[in-house]
């Protein structure tokens, strides 16, 4: 598992409600784990709440987490996760040669005088 988020919108506290246990989803990888791909926590367009993610490690102690406990592994933001997201034919080795130019697009550079 690469992420975990909720997006929830709504501002009536019903509403919020519901899209908190139906909106969740978590970025992992696809059966073949040749791409990632988001994965609704609970199954969508049912009265039920039926869970269609199985969590197999729940250690999470190298992710970036926020105050609602949302968030993701700590290499990956949950911008760029999106884009691989948006691209469906990414491979893995693409998506590591992505992360590679984000991240240097993204460093800060301090000179050490001798």
């Amino acid at each position: 598992m690469f992420g975990y988020y909720r997006d929830v919108t709504a501002t009536d506290e019903c509403e919020r409600y519901l899209e908190q246990i139906h909106k969740p989803y978590w970025i992992v990888w696809d059966f073949e784990k040749k791409r990632l791909i988001k994965r609704l926590n609970m199954v969508s367009n049912t009265k039920y709440i039926i869970p269609q993610v199985l969590i197999v490690d729940c250690d999470q102690s190298n992710w970036k987490i926020n105050e609602e406990g949302e968030g993701c592994v700590d290499f990956l933001s949950k911008e760029l996760l999106n884009s691989f997201l948006d691209d469906e034919d990414m491979t893995v080795d693409q998506i590591t040669s992505e992360y590679c130019r984000f991240k240097a697009r993204h460093m800060a550079y301090r000179v050490i005088p001798n």
